[in-house]
């Protein structure tokens, strides 16, 4: 499978940024949605996203191979993470933003970070967060290094 089709953001949707984002700010965040979805995205830095997909949890595979991608990857497209969400998947921007955000990756300098996000007890939407879900979602990214 080429990891790359799985992309969201494509060249009818991206931006050309009027600077350079600065390697030093990437990341990789994941989000745990509803159905059992994943929604992988990699941020360029605070304004920009390189990368948006949505997988199944249980697809530790794809999801392994999604993380390695973007651990390597150098940005060929840049979007807007709100605009790729809503044109490009079955979620909006706002429901993005209020699935449970479990960890990240960050890349700069001499080393790598993964640091997991403490997750509340209810999402912004006011639902009960699945702490076994969020476990099991964390799990299949399989983001240690």
């Amino acid at each position: 499978m080429n990891i790359e089709q799985l992309n969201c953001l494509t060249e009818d949707i991206a931006v050309i940024p009027k600077y350079v984002p600065n390697p030093k700010f990437r990341c990789i965040k994941a989000y745990y949605a509803q159905d059992n979805d994943v929604v992988i995205v990699g941020e360029a830095d605070p304004n920009f996203i390189y990368w948006l997909s949505v997988t199944k949890t249980d697809d530790t595979e794809t999801n392994r191979q999604i993380v390695a991608y973007l651990k390597q990857a150098e940005p060929k497209l840049y979007g807007h993470d709100s605009t790729v969400t809503d044109k490009k998947t079955k979620y909006t921007y706002e429901q993005l933003t209020s699935f449970l955000y479990g960890a990240d990756y960050k890349r700069g300098g001499d080393s790598d970070k993964i640091s997991g996000r403490k997750a509340c007890c209810r999402t912004r939407c006011g639902q009960s967060a699945d702490y076994k879900n969020e476990a099991a979602a964390r799990n299949s990214l399989q983001m240690r290094s």
